[in-house]
């Protein structure tokens, strides 16, 4: 069992992610993620973080586990941050964009966001944090995001009761799925 997760003000866990080789278990809490030894649940690394005001909502790692993203959000506050991962679990900071939910493209190389105070998708290229592209369509918040297996489309999940599927490339939307009155919070 993997206990004090978060800082002391709250202890709510609002995000958590394996690693790849399984090794490290990330969590996300109020201005903090730690970094667990998956084996026996040690903490190995914890990082209050400067500049993630509010909770961590989303973590991903990439594809082999060097790099991890996070999305915090807090009253008018959303921030994504890339992380580099240590091989000893320690994080360092690559680079900060905006954004809340957040997903790595299955090759690493893009780091997909939404969900900040408007209803756009931004492609970020994650060696030097440079915006690639936006998508735009959805009309309200955005609250999940996942990659097909191959990185070529992503889904879209909103408040505006939609689901949509973008070619990634193209930067157009492939595809739109009413959800009628169903409330998201994942994909």
């Amino acid at each position: 069992i993997l206990t004090d997760n978060t800082y002391e003000v709250n202890k709510a866990v609002t995000s958590v992610q394996f690693s790849p080789d399984r090794r490290w278990i990330a969590s996300g809490g109020y201005e903090i993620i730690k970094i667990w030894d998956a084996e026996n649940g040690g903490t190995r690394k914890t990082l209050k973080i400067a500049g993630h005001n509010g909770y961590i909502r989303d973590i991903d790692f990439n594809f082999d586990g060097s790099k991890l993203v996070s999305g915090a959000s807090g009253a008018n506050y959303n921030s994504v941050k890339i992380w580099s991962v240590g091989s000893d679990g320690a994080l360092s900071l690559l680079h900060t964009l905006s954004g809340r939910t957040v997903i790595f493209s299955p090759d690493g190389e893009y780091v997909a966001s939404g969900g900040g105070t408007d209803s756009v998708i931004r492609i970020w290229n994650v060696t030097d944090g440079g915006m690639l592209r936006t998508l735009t369509g959805h009309t309200s918040s955005i609250r999940s995001l996942a990659f097909t297996p191959d990185g070529n489309t992503l889904a879209s999940g909103s408040h505006d009761e939609t689901i949509r599927l973008w070619d990634v490339d193209q930067g157009i939307v492939i595809s739109v799925i009413s959800t009628q009155d169903l409330y998201f919070n994942g994909i």
